[in-house]
């Protein structure tokens, strides 16, 4: 399983089901069910199935982050770059407190070959 990195209150939003996808700025290929990571906290808040992935435009990008920062501006305005829609449903929620150890600034961590890597409180 894959574990995805996101700032809050993307992922909150995606596990309280505010949000059924997330926009990102680039493609994945990663299927399946994933973790939501905490990028600050490092915490696994939840589980989420990544189901496809969608090209938007870019004022659906915008909007996406207007709901969750009102005074969101994109930096580098290139409306004509291209910018994705990751479908996510059936979110779950963890209880309990794991914490992974980020090893990069890469979005994404592979939780199975962390073995040690994570720390349960």
């Amino acid at each position: 399983m894959y574990g995805l990195f996101m700032i809050e209150p993307y992922g909150s939003l995606i596990l309280d089901g505010f949000k059924s996808y997330d926009a990102r700025s680039y493609s994945t290929n990663i299927r399946g069910k994933i973790a939501i990571i905490d990028s600050k906290t490092h915490l696994i808040k939840g589980y989420v199935t990544l189901t496809d992935v969608k090209e938007i435009s870019f004022k659906e990008y915008v909007v996406w982050h207007n709901d969750a920062y009102k005074d969101f501006e994109i930096v580098n305005n290139q409306p004509s770059k291209k910018y994705y829609a990751w479908i996510l449903e059936k979110p779950i929620k963890e209880n309990k407190k794991i914490k992974v150890q980020r090893l990069s600034r890469n979005p994404w961590i592979n939780l199975e070959g962390l073995n040690g890597n994570f720390e349960k409180k």
